[in-house]
This record gives C-alpha cells, structure tokens and sequence, in this order.
C-alpha cells in the first residue's frame, strides 16, 4: 500500500476529529512499518565471502596455507553457510579436495573455523559440491580470514569455498 495523503479539510482547527483521521494515520504506518522490515531484510542478506581457486594449484606443496588472500572482516558477522565447489577437474585418477578457513583476531595464533573441514574425493570432472562442519560462526569486525590448502588432487583446475553471512549487532 502506498502512502495516503491526510485531506487538508480534515485538519481545519476547531472541527470535532474525525476516526477517518486516525485511520488514515494507523494505514500509513502500518505501510511504513512493512517497507522498512523489508529495507531491514534486505541489508541483512550481504555479498558472500568467496575464495577461488584457478588453475594448477595441485603443483603446490601440501598443505599450502593462505592460497587466496587474505579476507579482513569490517563489522562483526556470524556465519550461516559455507560450501566448497568443485567445478572443474581435468583428467586423471580419483583424489582428494581438503581446504581450511581460519581466522586470526588480534595477535592470536591462525583457528580453523570447521570441527570438520568440507572434503570432496571424486576421479570424474564433474561439479561436486561439500559443506563440513562450522564450530566457529562469530567472527568481529578487525578479524582476519584466509583459505588454507590441506590436500589437492591431481589435476584439479577450479573450485571456490563460499561462506554466507548475516550482520552481528
């Protein structure tokens, strides 16, 4: 519903209020309300944390920590999914993706995220997908996060870890 204009007649001084007036006035707020739950709803669904991984990175002695960069968190956050795709493989015998996000805050050392870290084993060059296990979701603004390589098959070409996320208040 869209905002009433309030008629001018309606507001003359010295005329007996009217109930269309506070009709009026409890409608337009009402439609205030339901725009700003929406506008609320709308922050809150923020651009994922992806890190990804192109090319051959299977060279790379492993574990191989921070292969993409390092991520530094601006507001405080807890973490509602995490996913590790695989989208590429090129040819060769099945093996192993094992990849770790940590996260440091102030001067302690690098902390896994995961009690149990997203896995995929596959020998096919198919999209294949794993979530893990997060034990860490509250993370705050200042922390630092990074990808770390635990194992990589042969000839895996592409694949991205992706984390969602809601604002912490």
């Amino acid at each position: 519903m869209a905002f009433t204009t309030i008629p001018s007649s309606w507001l003359d001084v010295g005329d007996p209020t009217k109930k269309e007036l506070f009709d009026y006035i409890k409608a337009n707020e009402d439609d205030l309300d339901t725009r700003l739950t929406d506008v609320e709803a709308a922050v809150t669904n923020e651009t994922p944390i992806v890190f990804e991984m192109e090319g051959d990175s299977w060279l790379l002695t492993m574990p191989k920590d921070d292969v993409c960069g390092i991520v530094r968190l601006h507001t405080n956050i807890t973490l509602v999914s995490n996913i590790l795709i695989l989208m590429q493989k090129g040819g060769g015998a099945a093996a192993t993706l094992e990849v770790d996000i940590k996260y440091k805050r102030g001067a302690a050392a690098w902390t896994t995220i995961y009690s149990a870290r997203p896995t995929i084993t596959t020998g096919e060059p198919v999209y294949q997908e794993d979530n893990g296990t997060l034990s860490v979701t509250d993370l705050n603004s200042g922390d630092l996060l990074r990808m770390d390589l635990i194992t990589i098959g042969e000839q895996y070409e592409r694949f991205n870890l992706i984390l969602g996320w809601e604002v912490r208040v």
